[in-house]
């Protein structure tokens, strides 16, 4: 028993340092990370795609300012909404409970225009793309991925495919992406 609890209390700490890492990263790195994690995206899906020669390099180049266009879109204006605030309506003023209120729809319209923005970037890439992919290889950059996590890596720490209702045609998560 005592084996058990010291592994549990092991792995807690370990979270807990990862979780504190990544709370301290500065903006370089997370800029780093995004760039690193957007040019491995987009050397799986052009050997998913099986693309060879110029084909390849022109997906790559279009793809990979896809991909930055949609990070550039979610990372623009989210606000990390603070958890450890205490926010039971009973406990709060009149005041804080409307101002609350606006703090929910503002966030909520922030979170449409993005989706919007998404929208017409997808839309943007697809028509760029429609001359040179097959429909099936279409679908696999637009489709397949627009539902498995959301059509885009996630890389501004919001939550990804966990929660945030159900945005179009079964699109889940922070990016309703584009459906076509």
């Amino acid at each position: 028993m005592k084996k058990y609890f010291m592994a549990l209390a092991a792995a807690v700490m370990v979270c807990s340092s990862i979780q504190a890492q990544r709370r301290e990263m500065s903006q370089e790195e997370r800029e780093k990370m995004r760039t690193e994690m957007v040019q491995r995206q987009t050397e799986n899906m052009a050997k998913e795609l099986k693309l060879e020669g110029e084909a390849k390099t022109a997906f790559m180049t279009t793809y990979t300012q896809y991909l930055t266009e949609l990070n550039e879109v979610s990372a623009a204006d989210t606000q990390r909404r603070n958890r450890n605030e205490e926010t039971k309506a009973d406990k709060m003023t009149d005041e804080e409970c409307y101002a609350k209120i606006k703090e929910n729809l503002d966030r909520q319209e922030k979170q449409i225009e993005q989706s919007q923005k998404r929208l017409e970037i997808t839309k943007k890439y697809m028509s760029t793309l429609l001359p040179t992919l097959t429909a099936q290889q279409l679908y696999k950059v637009f489709g397949e991925r627009q539902r498995g996590f959301g059509g885009a890596p996630n890389f501004n720490g919001q939550r990804g495919n966990f929660g945030g209702g159900n945005f179009g045609g079964g699109q889940r998560g922070n990016f309703g992406g584009g459906g076509f």
